[in-house]
């Protein structure tokens, strides 16, 4: 009896713990969601624990609660299957972390759409997630959303071009460099953009430090 009671405390035990871990996993998720700045890597391995440690409580549940998979022989395709399950789960959360909440780097638009040989006169044209190549733009007025990635190959413009946004961060930005102008000690030629790799890419009006594809 007490080997019984021993038994069931340790599977009681096991199940807390490893309720914990998916709580303790799941955290840099939910600090990702709201805001906070969390590295990727930490949150698709601590994800890949939390789903881990979800496969084993449910696994111990499953047997609790279904007693025709006690024996050891049905036993196997169930744990295995939840084992794939849990491994195919945990492998995809760290090859796409990104999708598990804000990733205030990440476009909403991934893909771009190619705009080939148009013509755009006297017009609003919304350039998010777009490719433009060899276009042609004339007293335009572009719109951008800050959805997606931006470019203009072999493309010509004249007259008037105004470009507008929507965006609050964009607006942030730009407030944020008037307000920094006006600051003896503020230096224009250091605002800069820094990629995933942490490299700087300074806007300067020679272009010669930005990244390659955007020099056209």
């Amino acid at each position: 009896m007490a080997k019984r009671v021993s038994s069931g405390t340790s599977q009681k035990l096991s199940n807390v713990y490893s309720g914990g871990l998916a709580i303790v996993g799941a955290f840099p998720w939910l600090a990702d969601k709201y805001g906070m700045t969390v590295p990727v890597w930490l949150i698709g391995y601590s994800g890949a624990l939390a789903i881990t440690a979800l496969a084993y409580l449910i696994w111990h549940i499953l047997i609790a609660w279904l007693p025709g998979i006690t024996g050891s022989r049905r036993q196997l395709p169930v744990a295995s299957i939840l084992a794939f399950l849990a491994g195919v789960a945990s492998s995809l959360w760290i090859m796409f972390p990104h999708t598990s909440g804000s990733n205030h780097r990440a476009f909403t638009l991934s893909k771009q759409e190619v705009v080939s040989k148009k013509t755009f006169i006297n017009e609003k044209v919304d350039i998010d997630g777009k490719r433009f190549e060899r276009s042609e733009f004339q007293n335009v007025t572009f719109i951008y959303h800050g959805l997606g990635k931006v470019d203009f190959v072999n493309s010509s413009f004249r007259g008037s071009i105004h470009l507008h946004t929507d965006n609050i961060a964009v607006r942030q930005f730009v407030d944020l460099t008037q307000l920094l102008k006006s600051n003896p000690g503020f230096i224009g030629d250091d605002i800069s953009i820094i990629d995933d790799d942490g490299e700087h890419y300074y806007l300067r009006r020679d272009q010669t430090n930005k990244p390659p594809e955007q020099i056209r």
